[in-house]
């Protein structure tokens, strides 16, 4: 299975978050689960979509949650083959308030796409230290970083002249914070 995207958008209209995910190709592919969890560890499962077994074709998929958590939460993609291989996808951050409006880009990333550098902009909680990880699409770990934090606006620099062109995640982790964004690098 070859995902190429993966996103999640609050619709407050209808309370619901939709997953939005496209593939470019599957093989062997017999469904999705969809899961969902507040805290990074500890998934539930949402709910089960059919896949297309094998195609050499672009194909999109979507899942309501008609019962999105309040707060931060983080929603995944458990694909599984007819015999029962399975993988994840990557994290799909998104933050509803108690007034039903959504914030799922707390943590920003301009320009984007980028070219030789891209500046993160993430509100942080308290003074701390936190990581700031990439990742390519696949999962594997590009570089990791430890930064320091204030409470309020953080800014950091991110130089992407020795990223390939291509799709990348960004994850700001600490104590206190978990947010993902998605990069893409152009040059």
């Amino acid at each position: 299975l070859e995902l190429l995207t993966f996103d999640a958008k609050y619709l407050s209209e209808l309370n619901i978050v939709r997953l939005n995910w496209e593939t470019v190709s599957e093989t062997n592919n017999n469904f999705f689960t969809v899961e969902r969890t507040s805290n990074g560890e500890l998934f539930d499962n949402i709910g089960q979509v059919k896949g297309a077994g094998n195609s050499n074709t672009a194909r999109f998929y979507s899942f309501d949650d008609e019962n999105p958590l309040t707060g931060m939460s983080y929603y995944r993609l458990k694909q599984t083959d007819f015999d029962g291989n399975f993988t994840y996808s990557q994290l799909a951050p998104i933050e509803i308030n108690n007034n039903g409006m959504s914030n799922s880009n707390a943590l920003a990333i301009f320009p984007d796409p980028a070219d030789n550098s891209t500046l993160l902009s993430f509100n942080g909680n308290d003074n701390n230290s936190a990581i700031v990880e990439i990742s390519d699409v696949r999962g594997s770990m590009i570089s990791s970083t430890n930064i320091q934090t204030v409470s309020g606006i953080n800014l950091f620099r991110i130089n992407t002249q020795t990223l390939s062109d291509g799709v990348y995640f960004i994850f700001i982790k600490s104590s206190t914070n978990y947010q993902v964004q998605k990069l893409c690098v152009k040059h």
